[in-house]
């Protein structure tokens, strides 16, 4: 039987870009939010700014606890708004990288690959998360998207028997190490917040370390590597069949 790899890719934080867009969101809307009133917001540009995803560092890092919870207070109302927001999750992110170069270097692979995106997002007016997020995977690159919005994804790694699995989340990455009993191997996107995770090269490895490579490039370097260990070979190529007039020749030389 024809082996298939099986492959899911976390959005938000591998595909998406979501701190930049949401801080832009917030920074474009801040009078309206009425939120952080003493103080300019920006925009994050950079992975080094991100220090948790529970947004407490923002809009500055701060060690006082009191700080965090009064900025998670109004994060919250930032979230209210994105909730009120039609087809937030479709109009407000861009990709991280050219999504489109990813789509072409997974066709030209020599197997077969059932992908799967599977994100964890709020509900938002207009379309629903799943249907969002296959359209903004569409508008970028990636062609017949299968989405999955969950906020269990060990057990839906688990149920799907994924291989590998891409992902930034330092939660969900431990719940699908855990849940799959290392079955499925995990493909950390590197920011601040994931760091402390012990990098056991058995369940899980690595990318975007140093910034300098592109993030395409090195999701294609774990899937091949990955594929070499396992023994994927390509997929069988269908043999031509024989012409009618190869058939005739055929039949005339067994005659003689």
């Amino acid at each position: 039987m024809k082996r298939i790899m099986r492959i899911g890719f976390d959005v938000v934080g591998v595909l998406a870009d979501f701190n930049h867009g949401f801080s832009e969101f917030a920074g474009d809307n801040q009078k309206k939010f009425e939120i952080f009133p003493d103080r300019p917001l920006h925009i994050v540009t950079t992975k080094e700014e991100v220090r948790g995803w529970d947004w407490s560092w923002y809009p500055e890092y701060t060690a006082d606890l009191n700080q965090q919870a009064k900025n998670l207070t109004e994060i919250g109302k930032v979230w209210a708004y994105l909730m009120q927001s039609e087809n937030w999750w479709l109009t407000h992110i861009q990709p991280m990288f050219d999504l489109r170069k990813l789509e072409k270097a997974l066709d030209k692979l020599p197997f077969e690959l059932d992908i799967y995106f599977i994100s964890t997002r709020v509900p938002t007016l207009g379309f629903s998360p799943q249907v969002q997020t296959a359209f903004w995977l569409i508008r970028h690159g990636m062609s017949f998207p299968s989405v999955i919005i969950t906020e269990n994804k060990g057990m839906i790694a688990r149920a799907l028997r994924l291989e590998l699995f891409f992902e930034d989340n330092h939660t969900h990455v431990n719940d699908i190490m855990v849940t799959t009993s290392g079955r499925t191997k995990v493909v950390i996107n590197d920011f601040p917040y994931n760091r402390h995770l012990v990098n056991d090269e058995r369940y899980c490895v690595r990318i975007g370390k140093d910034g300098k490579k592109d993030i395409a490039d090195e999701i294609m370097e774990c899937i091949n590597s990955y594929a070499k260990k396992e023994g994927y070979a390509p997929a069988e190529e269908e043999q031509p069949q024989p012409t009618t007039e190869e058939n005739n020749n055929a039949g005339e030389t067994e005659k003689s």
